[in-house]
C-alpha cells in the first residue's frame, strides 16, 4: 500500500491475493482483501471486472473523512483551534437552506482523541488541497476525456502526499482512489455508479428496525414499509406528474421593489400594475428543479475559461399564467483556492428569467458571507461539452 506508484487491480492479481487469503492461517487482510465474494461462482461475473468504484464508500465514508481528521488534528496541535471549539464551530454553523439538507453529524471531542495523531512538520493541508481537486473532478458530470490523464496525476501525487505526510492513514481505499481515472475511461462518470441511493434506504430502514423493536422477519417488514412510503410520497408529490408547483403565494405590494427591480419589471412587461397584476411565491418546482428566494443558482459558463455565472433570484413572480424569477445577475470575482470557492458580487442588475427554459448545471447554492466578501461553493467542475 506504500507504493509511490501502484499498480492497477486486475482479475489475475485479485485471484492471486484470494489464493494468498485461503493459505494465511491467520486470514487477515490483505491490501484490503478480507475474503472471497460470496457470487464469485457466477457465470461470466468477477468482482474486479463486474463491479465499478463507488465514490460513497472509497471517497465520502473512506479517504475524504480521514484526511479531513487529521488536519483538524493538525490544526489543533498547532495552536489554531482547540478541540472543543472545533466542536463548538459545527454545532453553531448556520447552513443555509440547500446545504443544511446534507448537514454533516457535528465532529466531537471524542472523535478528535480517538488514536491522537502527532502533528507533521509539513501541514496536511497540502493534502487536503490535494484531495479537494480530485473530488471536484469525480464529482463532476459529464466527464471530458482530456481530464483523465490530469485525474491520473493528481491521484499518483495524492497517494504519494499520503505516504510522506499522513503515512498513518494509508489504507486500500487510498490506492483504490488511485484506479479511478481508469474506471471512468472504462464506466463513464463515476458519480452514475454510486450507492447513494441505496445508503439513504439502508438509513431509513435501520431507523424503522430501531422505533418499531422488530426484528423478526425484518426483510419483508422493512421492504413492505419502504413501499408503503414511495406509495405515499407519489401520491402526494406533484413532481412525477412534470408539472410546475408553487409554494406560498401571495399578492405583491408595490414599495418591495425598489428603483432598479421596477425598471427590469416594466421593461420585461410593460406598463402594469405591480400590486394588481403580479403575483409572488416563495418557492418555485420546475420538473424536479426547486428556485427558492435568495438563494444563487447557475445560468451559464463563459467561453474558454468556463467561469460559472451566477444568479441570486430576488424574487419568483406571475403573471396571468405564468411564473418568471426576478434576478440579480451577479459578477463573479474569481475563484479563492484557500476556501475553494466562488467570490461573487451583486452589481444590482436585475433581469427576469424563464424557468422552463433555463439549462440546469447544478442545485441551488447558499451564500456565505466571509471578511465582508461573499462566497459560494460547490464540489464538482462544470464544462460546456
Amino acid at each position: 500500500m506504500t507504493q509511490t506508484r501502484p499498480d492497477i487491480r486486475t482479475s489475475t492479481y485479485h485471484d492471486a491475493l484470494i489464493d494468498q487469503m485461503n493459505s494465511n492461517f491467520n486470514k487477515s487482510p490483505i491490501m484490503g482483501v478480507v475474503r472471497q465474494s460470496p457470487i464469485h461462482n457466477l457465470d461470466g461475473f468477477h468482482l474486479i471486472m463486474s463491479l465499478s468504484a463507488d465514490l460513497t464508500h472509497d471517497y465520502l465514508e473512506g479517504v475524504c473523512p480521514r484526511v479531513m481528521m487529521d488536519l483538524l488534528k493538525e490544526a489543533s496541535s498547532m495552536r489554531l483551534l482547540t478541540y472543543s471549539k472545533i466542536q463548538e464551530r459545527m454545532e453553531q454553523f448556520i447552513y443555509g437552506y440547500f446545504d443544511s439538507r446534507d448537514k454533516p453529524p457535528a465532529i466531537l471531542i471524542k472523535h478528535l482523541q480517538k488514536n491522537k495523531i502527532t502533528a507533521n512538520k509539513l501541514p496536511s493541508f497540502i493534502v487536503y488541497k490535494q484531495l479537494r481537486e480530485i473530488v471536484d473532478l469525480v464529482l463532476s458530470m459529464p466527464f471530458r476525456k482530456h481530464w483523465l490523464p490530469i485525474l491520473r496525476d493528481l491521484s499518483h501525487a495524492f497517494q504519494r502526499s499520503m505516504i510522506e505526510h499522513l503515512p498513518r492513514q494509508i489504507v486500500p481505499k487510498v490506492h483504490y482512489c488511485t484506479e479511478y481515472d481508469q474506471v471512468i475511461s472504462d464506466y463513464g462518470p463515476a458519480i452514475k455508479q454510486w450507492s447513494m441511493r441505496y445508503e439513504s434506504y439502508h438509513f431509513y430502514f435501520k431507523k424503522i428496525a430501531l422505533r418499531t423493536n422488530n426484528y423478526k422477519n425484518l426483510q419483508k417488514t422493512l421492504a413492505t414499509r419502504y413501499r408503503l412510503k414511495q406509495a405515499f410520497s407519489s401520491f402526494k408529490m406533484t413532481q412525477l406528474n412534470h408539472n410546475d408547483q408553487a409554494i406560498k403565494i401571495q399578492k405583491i405590494k408595490n414599495n418591495i421593489f425598489n428603483n432598479e427591480m421596477k425598471c427590469a419589471i416594466i421593461s420585461h412587461f410593460g406598463n402594469i400594475d405591480m400590486s394588481k397584476d403580479l403575483l409572488q411565491c416563495h418557492k418555485f418546482r420546475y420538473e424536479n428543479i426547486e428556485y427558492c428566494r435568495s438563494s444563487v443558482y447557475i445560468i451559464s459558463l463563459m467561453n474558454l475559461t468556463e467561469t460559472p455565472k451566477f444568479v441570486q433570484v430576488v424574487n419568483i413572480i406571475k403573471l396571468t399564467h405564468k411564473w418568471w424569477l426576478l434576478v440579480d445577475m451577479l459578477a463573479t470575482i474569481g475563484y479563492d483556492d484557500k476556501l475553494c470557492a466562488w467570490e461573487i458580487k451583486s452589481m444590482d442588475k436585475y433581469d427576469l428569467l424563464d424557468p422552463c427554459s433555463m439549462k440546469y448545471y447544478y442545485k441551488g447554492l447558499d451564500i456565505y458571507e466571509i471578511d465582508n466578501s461573499t462566497f459560494v461553493t460547490f464540489t464538482a467542475r462544470l464544462t460546456l461539452h
